[in-house]
């Protein structure tokens, strides 16, 4: 699971050079105080993904 194969669409535009129109994601998780980046967020998300198929 990478950045440039498993990601969201708010890091499509800084990861792969594709404009987004109009897309929405999560870039705020539960515990943040505000949005975060995406590609943090996105780290964060396979980070718990990763844990969980262990």
């Amino acid at each position: 699971m990478s950045r440039f194969s498993t990601l969201s669409h708010s890091e499509i535009q800084p990861t792969l050079g594709i404009w987004q129109n109009q897309k929405w994601d999560i870039n705020w998780l539960p515990g943040m105080d505000a949005p975060g980046d995406p590609i943090t967020v996105g780290d964060k998300i396979r980070a718990l993904v990763e844990a969980k198929m262990r």
